[in-house]
């Protein structure tokens, strides 16, 4: 999917980048520079999802999305109301499952209709090797790995070496329940914002010393679950600090002043 460029933009002035996160209208670009520049979507009929290549132009504070490249793979979410798109450009999906919370087989048999339906590799990480009934959860997994599907036991809170043969130069999407440890496994591989501690984090929300720019660039790199440990650290005066920096204005908000 592509959109055209604006004819008031050049479009030797518009540069390349990846969208790494989405917020609404507003999506952080890492530039292939390494710059990670905020940007926003002008108009309703185009959509972005993580995975992205876009081109933007050059804005004050931040940039605008000018054009979307094409799209190799697409994964999204819908019903008969909407649609919600999830990532885009992926090369492999990634199911994580383990023994102490019910896997759902026919979950993961929808996973793998998806990755096949997008010509994207398909792995298994059974997690959670340490625990006791962790022999049956193979057994049960045995007929996806008799279709060819690797299944890759592993410990994440251990170590993740296992996985990591299957994560270089592929763009992954990982899924799985809540509580199978996807976080886990994202806090040994991911990067550094993910390792950091999440009081810091918290702390670095109110600091009127650390620039939004900084915060974004962090919070981009966070799972829902990280941020919601940050978050229980704050109390609600500070959220609301927190709230004020993440949202800031790109144009001044009109005052008035009453007195009686």
């Amino acid at each position: 999917m592509t959109r055209a460029t604006r004819n008031d933009v050049a479009t030797d002035t518009l540069e390349e980048g990846l969208v790494t996160a989405s917020r609404r209208r507003h999506y952080s670009v890492r530039l292939d520079g390494g710059e990670v520049v905020e940007c926003v979507l002008k108009g309703r009929g185009t959509t972005l999802a993580c995975g992205d290549r876009v081109r933007i132009a050059r804005a004050a504070g931040g940039g605008s999305i000018e054009e979307v490249l094409p799209r190799t793979t697409l994964f999204y979410r819908s019903d008969e109301f909407k649609e919600k798109l999830i990532a885009a450009n992926v090369t492999q999906v990634v199911g994580v499952v383990a023994p102490d919370i019910a896997v759902d087989e026919e979950l993961i048999n929808r996973w793998i209709v998806g990755a096949e339906a997008q010509a994207c590799r398909f792995v298994l990480a059974a997690n959670k090797a340490d625990k006791p009934d962790f022999d049956a959860l193979l057994e049960r997994l045995r007929p996806f790995a008799a279709l060819g599907y690797p299944v890759v036991p592993l410990s994440a809170r251990r170590d993740v070496a296992p996985l990591l043969p299957f994560l270089g130069g592929q763009r992954t999407a990982l899924i799985g329940q809540s509580g199978m440890g996807k976080s886990t496994i994202l806090n040994a591989v991911a990067p550094d914002a993910m390792r950091m501690d999440s009081l810091a984090i918290a702390r670095m929300l109110v600091d009127v010393n650390v620039g939004r720019s900084e915060v974004i660039r962090i919070f981009s790199g966070l799972t829902p679950a990280k941020i919601v440990e940050v978050v229980n650290c704050l109390n609600v005066v500070e959220m609301m600090m927190a709230l004020q920096k993440m949202r800031a204005r790109r144009r001044p908000g009109n005052q008035a002043h009453v007195t009686n």
